[in-house]
């Protein structure tokens, strides 16, 4: 979306009735009064939204007690461990026996990768680790937000913990995090899916993505390497803290929402009741092999027919979706965690150091809101 469109229109009092927009920029226009509250629409009729969507996604859809949209789609967050079937067939492991725990994973892909003289010394690598805090964090019982996103909590023992295990993995992986760049990179290609080429041609024994990604291999595959098999499962969380469990911190989703402005109110209600949780959402979910966010829609019988691994693992990872409350400071929130963990990665900071200044950037981002 050009959000820079939308915020002029909305500025300029002509706003569309109804647009698509990510959920953080949603809580931002709603903190600016820009957006309909779509309770009373709800309400009107009889729809009972917790039950009609999955509750993780209706709460990300939410702003300060007032629904700002409904969502299209399930959240963006990555809970799945991909594996490339040859790649494990090849180093005699069974995919059908995914990594359990964190110490399974780096063991597992120790032992799919393949060390020579291959840009940053590797010919393959079993893991394209994951770079993403808020994929670990919460696999250790690590918060990132208070449930009024008033209040930073990523810097908890649980957090830097998981920062840091983060940082030796990639030591035991690659030596050191610019290695995995550099083969990452060297085995790009130009082209459709170019940066997910060294996952087709079986340069990558393991990596971590979203429920696109079923769809994204569907089509990408044709181009770099018609025979690609793979499978998936749940990405494990750190069985050795007692505390954690296996949940998928999902921090965006896409919304329909109501321009407050609108002299359209029903019409374009209409039009998201039918894109969100309707029919026009069970077919375009359906032709993108993705599930719907509404989960009476995901019961047709043609999704786990035709979608990829659906019983076993999609719906297992609705389930466990864990919202993160929305707040317009989102954006500078996340930018701080995201130097922080690439300043641990590379070895600039020691995590302790770097989730101290991520914390201070990020409540300051939080606390400019109040004033």
């Amino acid at each position: 979306m050009d959000y820079g469109k939308i915020t002029t229109q909305l500025a300029a009092g002509n706003p569309p009735d109804l647009f698509m927009v990510q959920s953080p920029y949603a809580a931002d226009y709603a903190a600016r009064g820009s957006l309909k509250n779509l309770n009373d629409l709800a309400k009107r009729d009889k729809i009972d939204l917790p039950k009609t969507f999955y509750p993780a996604l209706v709460t990300m859809g939410t702003y300060k007690g007032n629904v700002i949209g409904f969502p299209q789609l399930s959240a963006g967050d990555t809970p799945y461990l991909f594996m490339a079937s040859a790649v494990w067939q090849e180093a005699g492991a069974d995919p059908s026996k995914p990594p359990a725990t964190w110490e399974d994973l780096i063991a597992t892909a120790q032992k799919l990768t393949k060390r020579g003289a291959g840009p940053g010394g590797f010919d393959r690598i079993g893991l394209d680790l994951p770079n993403a805090f808020l994929l670990w964090a919460p696999k250790n019982n690590a918060k990132i937000l208070s449930d009024d996103a008033g209040k930073v909590l990523f810097n908890s023992q649980e957090g830097i913990d998981a920062l840091q295990w983060m940082f030796n993995a990639a030591q035991q992986l690659y030596g050191q995090w610019e290695n995995r760049g550099a083969f990452m990179t060297a085995n790009t290609v130009a082209g459709t899916g170019g940066t997910r080429a060294p996952r087709y041609t079986n340069k990558v024994g393991m990596w971590d993505d979203g429920v696109w990604d079923f769809f994204e291999i569907k089509g990408e595959k044709e181009i770099h390497n018609p025979g690609f098999q793979y499978t998936a499962a749940l990405f494990p969380h750190n069985v050795k803290n007692a505390q954690a469990k296996q949940v998928s911190q999902a921090d965006v989703v896409w919304l329909y929402s109501l321009s407050a402005a609108t002299k359209k109110a029903d019409a374009a209600f209409e039009w998201l009741k039918y894109i969100t949780l309707g029919e026009g959402n069970r077919l375009f979910v359906k032709a993108q092999n993705r599930p719907s966010p509404a989960p009476k829609i995901n019961e047709d019988p043609d999704f786990s027919r035709d979608i990829p691994l659906w019983n076993t693992v999609i719906k297992q990872a609705l389930e466990i979706m864990v919202p993160l409350p929305q707040t317009p400071a989102w954006g500078k929130i996340n930018t701080a965690i995201n130097k922080m963990t690439t300043d641990v990665l590379t070895g600039a900071r020691a995590p302790r150091e770097a989730m101290a200044d991520a914390t201070r950037d990020a409540q300051q981002a939080i606390d400019e809101l109040k004033r």
